[in-house]
């Protein structure tokens, strides 16, 4: 069976095509992000699945293999020195984040709580990179509750989540991998316990941390 929890020290050095987020098969095998061809990730789940630890997971993977960070949102992101002077933009910082993405056109975008941004200023620059990120080859990386991402047709979240590539937390029924177009069975109510869910199938991860 899996540990119930995984330590991010112990998964393999990422590259820029290939983040280690966790471990799985006997707790031994590491469980990776592809992301050629596949650079938004949207993460879902209920209420204190560990959402916001696994973004900061793959915001510290990115920011390893060498991608320059933007943070939107993520007070609650916990602190640590990979994410130390990444800067962090707000609601309305629409301006701000235009300048760091011309700056850095391969930004790796971690976004907190995206289903709460939709009529924000920044939303419109959020949605522009998730546009180009292919090109760009940058990384978009969201947070979203299941809910929103099962029923949101429009909208930011909905825009990551038509990748069908992501980390689906506590799935607690089968209809809860529509978030990502793949039905799945239920796991067990462990944080961070899911699937990382690419290319049309579902791999179980413990999330490390």
């Amino acid at each position: 069976p899996l540990p119930e929890e995984s330590d991010i020290a112990a998964l393999p050095p990422p590259t820029p095509d290939l983040l280690a987020v966790g471990v799985g098969g006997w707790g031994r095998d590491p469980v990776s992000w592809r992301t050629a061809g596949a650079r938004r990730l949207l993460v879902c789940g209920p209420a204190r699945s560990g959402r916001t630890t696994t973004l900061a997971t793959l915001a510290r993977q990115a920011s390893r293999a060498g991608h320059p960070l933007a943070v939107i949102g993520g007070a609650d992101l916990p602190s640590h020195p990979d994410l130390e002077g990444c800067p962090r933009f707000g609601a309305e910082d629409r301006d701000a984040l235009v300048a760091l993405r011309q700056r850095h056109p391969d930004l790796a975008v971690v976004v907190d709580d995206a289903d709460r941004l939709d009529d924000a200023p920044v939303t419109e620059v959020l949605r522009e990179i998730v546009r180009r990120v292919d090109a760009d080859r940058g990384l978009v990386m969201a947070v979203s509750t299941t809910q929103v991402a099962t029923t949101q047709l429009r909208g930011l979240v909905a825009e990551i989540g038509r990748a069908r590539t992501g980390i689906l937390l506590q799935p607690t029924s089968r209809a809860d991998g529509d978030a990502l177009g793949l039905r799945v069975p239920p796991l067990q109510r462990l944080p961070g316990r899911g699937y990382l869910v690419a290319d049309g199938r579902a791999e179980e991860v413990q999330v490390a941390r």
